[in-house]
């Protein structure tokens, strides 16, 4: 809802692209930006997670770690990769929950190739506060959905589409 002084913010993230041992900056980089912007609302575009990675020098202190992807003896552990994905965008979405501002999210193309579905990355993101995404599409191929956004009046001022465009 736009705010009394007829404003209304958005905070626009993309691309954090990080693994299950998040990089140093990112937690105060993005509590920086949220307390900066004093936004409405935050809208996240895609790629919370790498999917591989050279590199990388997270609080693990490994470089070169290869993204949230594990390759077991007979090749790319399922299971290990998902766990993984959803330990690295536990940290985003935990900054946005505990900021306390609502935040919707779209899909890009490294947060498909981690063996997580759209139905588990809905499920994951309805477990945090002021979470808005949800999914208005009538097929599976991605999480479409409209976000009106009302006056003080209550009627809707603006429309945001938060489209899929990646399978």
């Amino acid at each position: 809802q736009f705010s009394a002084d007829g404003t209304f913010t958005i905070l626009h993230l993309t691309d954090t692209q990080d693994d299950q041992y998040p990089a140093k900056q990112l937690r105060p980089f993005l509590e920086q930006a949220i307390e900066t912007a004093k936004p409405d609302l935050i809208v996240f575009t895609g790629d919370l997670v790498e999917d591989l990675r050279v590199g990388d020098k997270g609080t693990d202190a490994r470089p070169l770690f290869d993204g949230v992807v594990t390759y077991g003896l007979t090749g790319k552990d399922k299971a290990k990769t998902h766990e993984n994905a959803l330990k690295a965008a536990d940290v985003v979405l935990q900054i946005f929950s505990d900021s306390g501002v609502p935040f919707a999210m779209v899909q890009g193309n490294n947060d498909y190739k981690v063996n997580v579905s759209n139905e588990d990355w809905l499920s994951f993101y309805s477990g945090y506060n002021n979470n808005l995404t949800c999914d208005m599409s009538t097929n599976s191929d991605g999480i479409d959905y409209r976000l009106p956004v009302v006056g003080s009046d209550g009627s809707v001022k603006l429309n945001l589409y938060c489209m899929d465009t990646v399978t």
